[in-house]
């Protein structure tokens, strides 16, 4: 019965040694657990700090003060005179329409890019999806303006563009010339062909 005893206190104080054994190592786990999701925090605060920073100045800081800057007048005091200024630079014929040619080049782009591009780009991408007969020969001519430098390409289109290149020569005898200037030297024309 000694015996038992002596068996039954070794037996409880082992245990006893395992469980703070246990709750050690077992907390260990849950701090070195926390530490992990502490540093992952602290590395994802890191990682959006400067786009979220470049967010708040170019985007919030530069469109809040634009808004400020359209009740103001000159000399920083707070008026409503610009709006039927701009109003009426906008659709006094009179005027000077720089402000309205810049409003209809920005529509134009915008439809250009929203109606035109868009499903050009979509076709473009299901053709390469699909992988249709000749859609790597395709592929290749797609993005080589993308591997050629943007100096060259600029280059080359203007080549292309000007009174003596070859876009002016294949219009030459047609029932609509080309401008002599060329086709971004003339104002009638340069939007249009930038745009296309």
């Amino acid at each position: 019965m000694i015996e038992e005893r002596e068996k039954t206190d070794v037996d409880v104080a082992s245990e006893q040694s395992e469980a703070v054994v246990q709750s050690i190592v077992g907390n260990s786990k849950v701090s070195s657990m926390s530490t992990r999701k502490t540093q992952k925090k602290i590395f994802i605060v890191a990682m959006l700090f400067l786009p979220i920073v470049h967010w708040l100045v170019s985007w919030i800081y530069i469109n809040g003060s634009s808004l400020l800057m359209a009740f103001q007048d000159d000399y920083g005091k707070f008026t409503l005179s610009n709006f039927p200024e701009v109003y009426d630079m906008i659709f006094n014929a009179e005027r000077n329409n720089a402000l309205r040619n810049a409003l209809l080049n920005s529509m134009k782009s915008f439809f250009v890019s929203e109606f035109i591009g868009v499903p050009i780009s979509l076709v473009i991408s299901y053709f390469l999806y699909k992988k249709i007969w000749g859609y790597k020969t395709f592929r290749t001519i797609f993005y080589f303006p993308h591997i050629i430098s943007s100096i060259v390409l600029v280059l080359a289109v203007k080549q292309l563009l000007s009174p003596l290149g070859p876009v002016n020569a294949l219009f030459e005898n047609s029932a609509h010339p080309l401008p002599t200037e060329g086709l971004l030297h003339t104002p009638a024309t340069a939007m249009n062909t930038i745009i296309f």
